[in-house]
């Protein structure tokens, strides 16, 4: 059967939620100061002596054009504790499909800037996450809300962890002096982890905003090796912060122009696909290809390495359809999690009656490829999404088909492991999530939301994982692309 284009696109799903939701969301949250009435210190290296009540409304561009806004604010309690706010709004195209998404992070802190308490929501496609999370002693204890299921995770945390939104502000508290460094750990709710946050002070620049040239700071705040540059005054106010792949967010005065988001072109699905030198025609059995800008020590642990095609060549690799011999891997591809719930009883009452009499592990897998592929709608989605959220709502991209068909193989003791990389269509390579199941002794690659079993050879892993460290691959978004050296059972031309 002949795909649509479309329904191989959606693969880009992982780089929106990692650029904007996962590593994004604390680059948007970390604005204030638009309409300060006091100044009570002089210059940033001296630190903050007393918070003044802010907020500051910020235009998101992608390439110079504008794709979303944000608002953010802080003020003190009456207990000295400080409140934040933040809420963001994204008008894109994913994969031709107009898509919305918003999100507000609201955050309770103490007068160090430690986290207290944190309210998170994420909305896309009719979608909503909402994360609530408390501190307990040297725990951080989080429930998860979709729809009208819920869990709770808790996991350590550090005394002086502080939400992502909280950043710029505690640096501007404490004080930070050129040619300084300092890291501090952040808690990230996309991930569900506390990543360290190195910021590092590059000096006094100058820039214009608003026919005036402003004294700055220039910082560069790297999250998980994706760095950022801040433009701040001595007061604290941010004008401009720049990152990766054209992404900017600059002050304006007060609520953006919401209408021009209406004329906003950019299709994301292309903007950050892979480019091919070469010609593909599927099905690919064997493909040889070099991946260009990519080095070992972006993605030391990337099962990738274990393809290449030659020990004096870093850069080219080689990947097969089919089966790949490997020892039982035990335990660790059976768990679930808030979002893999193969142990929830719906989930394993569905995949039960999927298989039915039918005991052979092979002809289970190719069955809940089938059934997941059919029932649900190809739709993108920039959200957390947990099985059973994903089978009432029955839509979705890449990561729902994977995390859906995971819980449901996983609930079978069918250990399955989650596979985000790239895939080809139309010419080009898209970033994509597919499952990859351990039947007879090896791995089989198969792809339930292409509805291929086995998935075919273009299917290029570059991370292993259940969808938690999808952070890791924005060191190089936007600095790949492949060259076609050889392929088999296809018409390639090099």
């Amino acid at each position: 059967m002949k795909l649509n284009v479309k329904t191989l696109t959606w693969g880009y799903r992982g780089i929106l939620a990692i650029v904007w939701v996962s590593a994004g969301l604390w680059l948007w949250n970390t604005y204030y100061g638009a309409n300060r009435s006091t100044t009570t210190y002089l210059s940033l290296d001296t630190g903050l002596i007393e918070i003044t009540e802010d907020s500051e409304w910020m235009d998101i561009l992608l390439n110079g054009e504008k794709i979303g806004y944000s608002f953010t604010s802080t003020q003190r309690t009456e207990d000295h504790d400080v409140a934040l706010n933040s809420f963001m709004h994204l008008n894109t195209i994913i994969a031709g499909y107009p898509t919305t998404v918003t999100s507000q992070y609201r955050a309770r802190v103490d007068s160090q800037y430690r986290l207290k308490k944190f309210d998170f929501f994420l909305n896309s496609q009719s979608f909503t996450t909402r994360l609530k999370g408390v501190r307990d002693g040297d725990r951080l204890r989080v429930r998860i809300i979709q729809g009208q299921d819920s869990s709770v995770i808790s996991f350590p945390a550090p005394p002086d962890l502080t939400p992502s939104m909280a950043l710029k502000s505690l640096i501007v508290r404490q004080g930070i002096a050129p040619g300084q460094n300092v890291s501090i750990p952040v808690y990230e709710p996309m991930s569900q982890s506390v990543v360290p946050v190195q910021i590092r002070h590059l000096g006094k620049t100058w820039i214009d905003w608003d026919s005036t040239r402003v004294e700055v700071n220039k910082l560069q705040i790297e999250y998980n090796g994706f760095p950022t540059i801040v433009y701040l005054d001595d007061n604290g106010l941010t004008y401009r912060e720049e990152s990766l792949m054209g992404l900017v967010m600059q002050r304006t005065e007060g609520k953006p122009d919401v209408s021009s988001l209406a004329s906003n072109k950019i299709d994301l699905a292309g903007f950050y696909s892979v480019p091919l030198t070469g010609s593909l025609s599927l099905p690919v059995t064997e493909l040889t290809v070099r991946i260009n800008g990519l080095r070992p020590e972006f993605l030391p642990s990337s099962p990738l390495w274990k393809y290449r095609d030659s020990p004096n060549d870093s850069s080219v690799f080689t990947f097969r359809s089919g089966p790949e011999p490997a020892p039982y891997p035990g335990m660790k591809y059976l768990k679930g999690n808030a979002f893999i719930q193969s142990q929830r009883p719906e989930i394993k009452q569905l995949a039960k009656a999927l298989i039915g009499d039918q005991s052979r592990p092979g002809y289970q897998a190719r069955i809940l490829v089938n059934y997941v592929y059919k029932e649900l709608d190809k739709v993108p989605v920039a959200n957390l999404t947990s099985a059973l959220e994903i089978l009432s709502q029955k839509k979705g991209d890449c990561s729902e088909h994977t995390t859906l068909f995971t819980s449901l193989s996983r609930s079978l003791d069918l250990p399955t492991r989650i596979r985000i990389g790239l895939v080809y269509v139309n010419q080009t390579f898209m970033y994509h999530a597919w499952p990859s199941v351990y039947l007879n002794g090896g791995w089989l690659d198969v792809d339930p939301t292409l509805g291929q079993y086995p998935a075919d050879a273009t299917h290029i892993p570059l991370l292993e994982g259940d969808l938690e460290n999808l952070s890791s691959l924005i060191p190089i978004l936007g600095h790949l692309s492949i060259t076609l050296i050889h392929a088999e059972n296809s018409n390639a031309r090099p």
